[in-house]
């Protein structure tokens, strides 16, 4: 299955419900997240990738995607990296996705959860302050 299948299908299956996730990675400017979202008057961002049985940060998680979130966070908004390796899924901020891309094999992330998507575990990230 694809990512847009698999991912995207638990975003817009699990968190919409609960408030207003717009895809928006169609977009010509690079870098662009693939959602933006809007769930108790907090709103983000979040990227969202398929990862690899290997552990390693995949190659379509490119450095504009880390650049666009670290910008995005140092002016005080949110951005996260959702992640899917087999039934395991992964949420990580910038500093988190920056580690993984760099290959660091310790886990700064803010959510590591195997077998059904964490949907309550997520929104409680996506929202606080």
């Amino acid at each position: 299955m694809t990512e847009a299948y698999q991912v995207y299908r638990a975003v817009n299956r699990d968190l919409a419900p609960y408030g207003r996730f717009i895809r928006v990675s169609d977009s010509t400017a690079s870098g662009i997240p693939d959602y933006y979202y809007l769930v108790r008057g907090a709103s983000g961002w979040l990227e969202c990738k398929l990862l690899p049985l290997s552990g390693r940060c995949p190659d379509h998680f490119t450095l504009e995607q880390l650049l666009w979130g670290e910008e995005e966070t140092a002016h005080g908004g949110r951005w996260y990296l959702l992640g899917l390796c087999g039934n395991e899924w992964s949420l990580r901020d910038p500093v988190g996705a920056r580690a993984f891309r760099d290959g660091k094999r310790e886990r700064p992330t803010l959510l590591v959860q195997r077998g059904p998507f964490p949907s309550r575990d997520i929104l409680k990230i996506l929202i606080r302050s």
